[in-house]
């Protein structure tokens, strides 16, 4: 019983009981224990919509959690993001894997910005998934992501979500964005980007009102085009730059740009390509 006892208290959110269990070499134990699925404390909390100082103790307990991957590849920044965590936890989860975790796919293909995607479109199904027992478990100590996670199916028209948790969101997607913005093009395993999954779902329900939807999609658009632009501008500085090498016999100091640039614009454009076309404004 004592095995399972974190697990129990995270489902019924009891987070007086979690922060003095935490403070114990039994809790200590449960949180660098890791599950047959592959999930951890943190993956697990993150269900449970946990205070932001109940991320940070188990964090500080074992630094390590916030890029371990269970199973279907999922770190405890997707999980977040799939079920609606505050701004607070996500941007510690950020700050603390310095976005490291930001680009990480899960076995679909997924970043984080896929499924804060997916929680901003229908909150009210990501809320209704929870951790379930992985094959053989007799506890909440072996919960597992359930893989419905990449292929919810929701009859939900509605924008379930209060103006406040939206705008909660908006500063999420803002800071994912702000982090790794190439991802706003990242398609996944069925060809999808974020922008894609809007579009989708603005397409199916057109006699809906999903003005959410519309304002994140125009959000993350207006990202896709300056992407696209910067890429543009360092692709044209190539060339001449390429120019002035072959005819003058100077070596050219296109690295020094980044050797991410190729056809792919959006996708492969880096921070640093960014910082040296910033001075081109848009």
């Amino acid at each position: 019983r004592n095995k399972s006892k974190l697990g129990h208290l995270f489902v019924k959110r009891k987070w007086k009981k979690i922060r003095s269990l935490l403070n114990t070499r039994a809790g200590i134990n449960q949180v660098t224990a890791t599950d047959s699925m592959g999930q951890n404390a943190l993956g697990r909390v993150l269900f449970y919509d946990p205070p932001v100082d109940i991320v940070g103790k188990i964090l500080d307990i074992e630094p390590l959690l916030s890029l371990k991957a269970d199973q279907y590849g999922l770190l405890a920044i997707h999980i977040a993001c799939f079920k609606g965590a505050s701004s607070e936890v996500i941007n510690l989860l950020v700050q603390h894997d310095c976005g490291a975790s930001t680009r990480a796919l899960d076995v679909g293909g997924n970043c984080a910005l896929h499924l804060l995607v997916e929680n901003i479109v229908d909150p009210k199904a990501c809320r209704q998934i929870e951790p379930q027992k992985s094959k053989g478990a007799s506890s909440h100590d072996d919960l597992s992501m359930p893989s419905e996670i990449h292929s919810s199916d929701s009859a939900c028209t509605e924008m379930t979500m209060t103006q406040s948790a939206f705008n909660d969101r908006i500063k999420v997607v803002e800071l994912l964005c702000d982090v790794a913005p190439e991802m706003v093009c990242h398609s996944n395993t069925k060809g999808m980007t974020p922008i894609d999954m809007l579009q989708e779902i603005k397409a199916e329900h057109k006699e809906s009102k999903w003005e959410r939807a519309e304002i994140v999609y125009q959000l993350l658009s207006k990202i896709s085009i300056r992407l696209y632009k910067d890429a543009k501008i360092l692709c044209e500085m190539r060339g001449r730059q390429s120019n002035v090498s072959s005819n003058n016999s100077v070596p050219s100091m296109v690295d020094s740009y980044g050797s991410s640039i190729s056809s792919g614009f959006a996708h492969t454009t880096t921070a640093e390509d960014r910082m040296q076309c910033s001075h081109f404004g848009e």
